[in-house]
């Protein structure tokens, strides 16, 4: 594989990333000038439920259709056996979400979700109808597709949404949104696709796909496990309103990362894989893919860390008092975690699915007893110590590299020293007693200093990564 099929499929990745994350931002801010951060947490169980749900219906076919071998003589039968499974269990869990709506608003304490739950239970099957003409995108990286299908579908449901919102129809007008998109990714998927299921299935594969699918089903599961932990434990303990303001603050930093490096991680998966039989370019690869994503997501990160406060009051209104803080903690300490990220993408690139699956469900398991703790302690605090725990995964992902890819800690640590002290003199300065003195901006200031700072002495890195991406082969 050449760098520049690579080169092509990041740019319509991060064309789709980077268009619907400013189409998403954009609608967002128009609706919290009608909706509270309370009706934001009621969304937001709906959404959590149904996006778990959709996991499971998944159970992990996608990312093993991206690693199946093309010219394997079974690899239409696995693909129709795959569309089986999905629409099977789509099916039968979209029926499970709109019978059992009440129950589980009652159990998260929010009774208006019951509706938005009802409205959004049939995107499970809708979804599962063309997961495997996605992943069949994926695996040939042929992003340009995507790239139509969720513009699309993102400015169809923004639009939706606003007008509904508008005329008076409340949050409820974002459940009927998404729905609408939700078809409309359906419709536009399968006039794109040229692949079709015929029907003809052999169940004897099922073992085949079962043996590869169960660790990367289980490690998607865990995964949202934490995101239904949230909200449940805020939503009973601290309130829908504090919910609004959590699962708010985790969608601006879906949509920020989004337009600096999270079109680059799908890349990263489908690139690593077919890096599989030369690992010399794969250790080189996943050296310079860490370090750029980490550079960039840590730019990121201490931006809106230093300075959001000074444009809250442009974004929400009165409702929506004290978003700062929640925005800039999630912010901080979730970009650190894209450290590792690129590093967890190539332990499942190379087959480790059991691996980073019992990473991620032995370090879920360890955070709950003190998520519980943390709530009573205000949702700042529960930020901080929601993803501090993330950082545990570290040891696992580089032990199981240094095993399969002899990767290095020394030369992790030493490519990212400028800036990791670039992250600690920002975040030292935030609550030094220097910022005490009346200084107007002076937080913005240093960051501005050390930012040119950082760039000085990394500009020949940075350089060398350029001329890495358009020269070499891969």
């Amino acid at each position: 594989m050449q760098i520049n099929s690579v080169f092509r499929a990041s740019f319509w990745s991060i064309g789709t990333e980077f268009a619907i994350k400013v189409i998403t931002p954009v609608s967002f801010l128009v609706l919290t000038k009608y909706l509270s951060p309370s009706d934001f947490g009621i969304i937001a169980v709906a959404t959590m439920i149904i996006g778990f749900t959709y996991v499971i219906a998944d159970i992990g076919v996608s990312r093993i259709i991206i690693q199946l071998d093309e010219s394997n003589p079974e690899f239409d039968k696995l693909l129709n056996l795959g569309f089986l499974l999905n629409i099977t269990i789509g099916f039968i869990l979209s029926i499970l979400c709109f019978t059992f709506s009440k129950s589980i608003a009652e159990i998260f304490r929010i009774p208006e979700s019951v509706k938005v739950i009802q409205i959004l239970s049939p995107q499970v099957l809708l979804t599962s109808l063309v997961s495997i003409h996605h992943a069949l995108f994926r695996k040939q990286l042929n992003f340009k597709k995507i790239f139509f299908i969720r513009i699309t579908t993102s400015l169809i449901p923004a639009i939706v949404s606003i007008i509904l919102v508008i005329y008076g129809f409340g949050f409820i007008s974002i459940a009927y949104a998404q729905l609408i998109g939700s078809i409309s990714v359906l419709l536009l998927t399968l006039y794109l696709s040229n692949w079709k299921p015929n029907f003809q299935i052999e169940l004897r594969l099922f073992k085949h796909i079962y043996r590869k699918s169960v660790w990367s089903s289980l490690e998607q599961i865990f995964m949202w496990l934490p995101i239904v932990t949230d909200t449940y434990i805020i939503s009973t303990y601290l309130g829908a309103n504090d919910l609004g303001l959590y699962s708010t603050s985790r969608n601006l930093f879906t949509s920020a990362i989004a337009l600096t490096l999270g079109a680059l991680l799908p890349v990263l998966f489908s690139s690593y894989s077919k890096l599989n039989n030369n690992k010399k370019q794969l250790l080189d690869f996943v050296y310079k893919s860490q370090y750029i994503i980490f550079f960039l997501a840590t730019l990121m990160g201490v931006f809106v860390f230093v300075n959001f406060k000074y444009f809250e009051f442009l974004i929400f209104g009165n409702e929506w008092s004290g978003v700062t803080p929640i925005i800039s903690t999630v912010f901080l300490m979730l970009s650190i975690t894209y450290f590792f990220m690129p590093m967890n993408e190539a332990v499942q690139s190379l087959g480790g699915f059991k691996t980073s699956s019992s990473n991620t469900i032995i370090n879920f398991l360890i955070t709950i007893p003190f998520l519980f703790y943390s709530a009573s302690h205000g949702l700042v605090f529960y930020v901080i110590v929601r993803f501090a725990f993330l950082y545990l995964k570290l040891p696992v992902i580089y032990y199981y590299l240094k095993k399969n890819l002899n990767i290095s800690y020394s030369i992790l640590l030493k490519q990212n020293m400028n800036l990791l002290v670039f992250l600690l003199v920002n975040v030292c300065f935030k609550y030094c007693p220097l910022i005490l003195i009346n200084v107007a901006f002076l937080d913005v200031f240093i960051l501005i200093f050390s930012t040119f700072i950082l760039f000085y002495f990394e500009k020949n890195r940075i350089l060398e990564i350029v001329t890495f991406v358009k020269k070499k082969s891969l």
